[in-house]
């Protein structure tokens, strides 16, 4: 019975923290927070229901792609964009331009300072539990340190700066004269944030037991470290004295660094490279690949056939990228995967239903773009526009004539040749017309599995199957990332999937972009870092002999100008419809110069009329409208928290 009692308490304590709705600057409601705190740290059990209460305040990085959408980044650029614009899914309407800091969509204020109340509240109580042990305390302190610094991140990364409030929870009966309180600057922001994730890091386990691992790691701190000190170093945060030299404080001083500091780019190597230390040393991390079978994918000549890392010689080059994404591998098995969550399968299974056939009760409107299209190596490494062997040349015109199979993917005879001799990425990322769509968990027959897709306007996937005219495709591409060959909507099953939140390729492409924009020598933290070309020609070359591609050339290293468009283009490719694109746009101040207008395959033609559908397009439709600015560099701040505190600052154009 007193298991029990202590049980009901528990779980009654975890519904009033949901209930509780705290809101900055809104004190009434924080009564109940202080009322409770004598209660709920009186024991361990009680604290641990109000940590991982805490936790809750975590959002989906994959986004919530109905009903609800907590970020728009993973369809806010150019890689990938819905056909849909509606209350229930709203990221056109931030692309397009079309909000203001009253609406509703992606709002994230409020909801993370109610995280880092209850943060703060944990860290000023804990020393007054009586039945938890030091290194208990010590536990939840790491936790949430982490779960501190990471709301204040999330704030960074779409507010810009932000109000770094006290580390005691003010009481419910202060003036406003002294809840009001500016927002800090860029800067500022960064270092108290690095502070908690490197006390975070210095608590935090190297590995949690396959129970917990979602829970936060010593390395998830640290690539948190990497990612906020790659922004920091960054034009955009960096000694932008071009768009941001008028944005000041209340009191007259700038939000951002007017002057570069090439440091930042010190910072940022040595940050993503204590990930790499720990990945090499403890060997907790490193990319995922999975060993060559009979069937894996033939490499061009100028590939490297050593040994993974050295070459590409003893993996599959496909299934090491596409296993990641598709549930094949479990993500807590998963040694690229540095921090990641299974609570993200609703929103991975809304990516699937957006790129089904609407006849498999899919969407059909999720689109990839001709652009990202474009980006991908042909498996020589040359690009569209530049040959490197001639029998790896880039054709928009004409089909191939025999079937092509690798790793238990299909590329039929008939295929455009647009689509052909492409990189691996590319086929387990993009979905185009003539792709073979799997369906395997089903025996329904060829009519919904084992069959090709075909986006023209009378095909199997395209506009005429549907009543509703937003229900189709609009580039002619789609994706398969995210979805297992066994995955059929129309029978109802799908494989269970996790996000990888942080993965080491990303530590990886951090550390060389900080390498490359480095000028001179530094030393922080005891770590020497300078453009070392032979380091950045060895990370990298890991991402490339993953994907199959050849390394880099010397040429290509020599010129700091010509590697970062390099490497830029590589994140474009490795983490599409991850959700990193925009934020690479951004702190590179390219958001608005980098988009062109839309454009796909011609899905007006009919399948009869293959030669006038395989031809380039501009998408045109009154849901696909972006309309970049420098406003959209930072979110708005809502209006009602400005209205409460007057000493807040909106951001520039809002």
């Amino acid at each position: 019975m007193k298991k029990y009692f202590i049980a009901t308490i528990a779980t009654g304590l975890v519904i009033l923290c949901f209930n509780i709705s705290c809101q900055y600057l809104n004190v009434d409601p924080y009564f109940m927070d202080v009322f409770s705190a004598d209660s709920v740290f009186a024991r361990k059990n009680f604290i641990d229901a109000y940590l991982w209460n805490t936790a809750t305040y975590i959002l989906p990085e994959a986004g919530s792609h109905a009903e609800t959408a907590h970020y728009p980044y993973m369809v806010g650029s150019d890689d990938a964009f819905w056909t849909y614009k509606r209350g229930t899914f709203p990221q056109n309407y931030f692309s397009a331009n079309e909000m203001d800091a009253t609406s509703s969509y992606f709002q994230n204020w409020g909801h993370f300072y109610k995280g880092i109340r209850k943060a703060n509240t944990i860290l000023t109580h804990i020393d007054e539990c009586k039945d938890a042990t030091t290194l208990e305390k010590r536990e939840i302190m790491g936790m949430t340190l982490f779960l501190r610094g990471y709301f204040y991140f999330k704030l960074l990364e779409q507010y810009g700066p932000v109000v770094i409030t006290p580390d005691v929870p003010q009481g419910y009966d202060q003036t406003l004269d002294v809840l009001a309180l500016p927002r800090s600057s860029y800067d500022e922001c960064v270092e108290y944030i690095c502070e908690d994730l490197e006390a975070a890091a210095a608590i935090l386990p190297e590995q949690q037991i396959d129970a917990y691992w979602m829970r936060p790691t010593r390395g998830a701190a640290l690539s948190l470290i990497s990612r906020l000190r790659l922004y920091a170093a960054s034009p955009l945060y960096n000694g932008n004295n071009q768009f941001y030299s008028n944005w000041m404080n209340v009191d007259g001083s700038h939000f951002i660094s007017q002057t570069e500091d090439n440091e930042k780019w010190a910072e940022a190597a040595v940050a993503a490279y204590r990930v790499i230390q720990l990945a090499e040393d403890q060997g907790v991390y490193g990319l995922h690949i999975k060993p060559r079978k009979e069937n894996s994918p033939l490499l061009a000549p100028n590939v490297p056939t050593a040994s993974f890392p050295e070459g590409a010689g003893d993996i599959d080059v496909y299934h090491s990228y596409s296993d990641m994404f598709n549930g094949e591998t479990i993500m807590y098995k998963n040694v690229e995967c540095i921090w990641g969550d299974d609570s993200e399968a609703t929103s991975l299974n809304r990516i699937q239903q957006g790129t089904h056939p609407l006849f498999l009760y899919g969407w059909n409107g999720l689109n990839a773009t001709q652009k990202l299209v474009d980006a991908y190596y042909m498996r020589d490494g040359g690009t569209i526009n530049k040959t490197i062997l001639p029998e790896y040349k880039y054709s928009a015109t004409g089909y191939t004539l025999t079937d092509e199979f690798f790793s238990d993917y299909l590329l039929p005879a008939g295929t455009f040749n647009m689509y052909a001799n492409r990189e691996y990425r590319f086929y387990a990322t993009i979905m185009f017309s003539g792709a073979k769509f799997y369906g395997l968990s089903t025996t329904g027959g060829s009519a919904y599995s084992n069959f090709f897709v075909n986006y023209s306007a009378d095909g199997n996937s395209g506009a005429i199957v549907g009543s509703d005219p937003d229900d189709r495709l609009l580039s002619g591409y789609s994706f398969r990332k995210y979805t297992h060959p066994d995955d059929n909507f129309f029978f109802g099953k799908v494989s269970k999937k996790a996000f990888a939140r942080i993965r080491y390729a990303e530590i990886l492409l951090n550390y060389v972009e900080a390498l490359n924009e480095l000028t001179g020598t530094y030393t922080v933290d005891n770590i020497t870092v300078t453009r070392d070309k032979e380091k950045i020609k060895k990370y990298f070359d890991m991402i490339r002999y993953r994907a199959g591609l050849p390394g880099l050339t010397d040429e290509e290293v020599n010129d700091p100008e010509v590697l970062r468009e390099i490497i830029l283009k590589e994140r474009f490719i490795e983490f599409a419809l991850e959700g990193r694109r925009y934020h690479d746009q951004r702190r590179w101040k390219r958001l608005e110069n980098d988009y062109q207008p839309f454009e796909g395959m011609n899905v007006e033609a009919l399948k009869s009329q293959p030669d006038m559908f395989f031809q380039r397009t501009r998408v045109s439709h009154v849901n696909v409208r972006r309309n970049y600015d420098r406003r959209l560099y930072f979110f708005p701040i809502p209006t009602s928290d400005l209205d409460k505190n007057p000493k807040l600052v909106q951001n520039p154009g809002w």
